[in-house]
């Protein structure tokens, strides 16, 4: 099987359609490094497999997800501060120029970051998980977001074909992420936040 995919971007076809059914998923010993960074136990997954969320599972979500709030609160304020510029009688024709873009800008991250935070907190309260299979593998593309370390950044996904959906991972995790091997993936049905990962038990690069 090969995977396709453009440069800096997501993968866009598979050589091979996918035909594993297989029923028997288990935590094979080859996931306990994946499942050190992605940080879930075997209570964790079996909590998956019922459809709910663990309670591990919500603090660790809440606290990765943190920065959201931040963000919010940071781009919100920056809009308020526009906001309280453009008020001011003696402000000149220029800076009210930058204001209002800056003002924009800052609005328009402060709604997405809402968003974000509006499904992440609809998938705590339902406690809900959803799961899908197919054959994993790796995605490194360009971020959207600076790298605050050297070289170009950088985004790590793990992708689940065919659904075509992508999670991200810990950029340490990128390792230990099996190439073509069978999974299931346990995720969050809104926010799309990647819960746990188990491997099909005699699948194709199985142990």
């Amino acid at each position: 099987m090969k995977l396709y995919y453009r440069e800096g971007t997501t993968l866009v076809s598979i050589d091979r359609k996918w035909a594993w059914d297989g029923t028997d998923w288990k935590l094979r010993p080859d996931l306990d490094r994946l499942r050190y960074w992605l940080s879930y136990e075997e209570a964790d997954v079996a909590a998956n497999q019922g459809g709910r969320i663990s309670g591990h599972q919500r603090l660790r979500l809440v606290s990765r997800e943190f920065w959201l709030l931040i963000g919010a609160a940071a781009s919100l304020s920056g809009f308020a501060l526009c906001v309280w510029l453009l008020t001011q009688p003696d402000i000149s024709a220029r800076p009210v120029g930058k204001a209002v873009i800056l003002g924009l800008l800052a609005a328009g991250l402060f709604i997405y970051l809402l968003i974000k935070i509006w499904r992440l907190l609809q998938d705590l309260i339902e406690g809900r998980v959803v799961s899908t299979k197919g054959p994993l593998s790796l995605l490194v593309r360009d971020s959207t977001w600076p790298s605050l370390t050297n070289g170009p950044p950088a985004k790590v996904c793990m992708y689940v074909a065919p659904n075509g959906i992508e999670f991200g991972i810990p950029t340490k995790a990128k390792d230990v992420v099996p190439d073509l091997v069978p999974g299931k993936v346990y995720f969050t049905p809104r926010a799309k936040r990647l819960l746990s990962v188990q491997l099909a038990e005699g699948a194709p690069g199985g142990s």
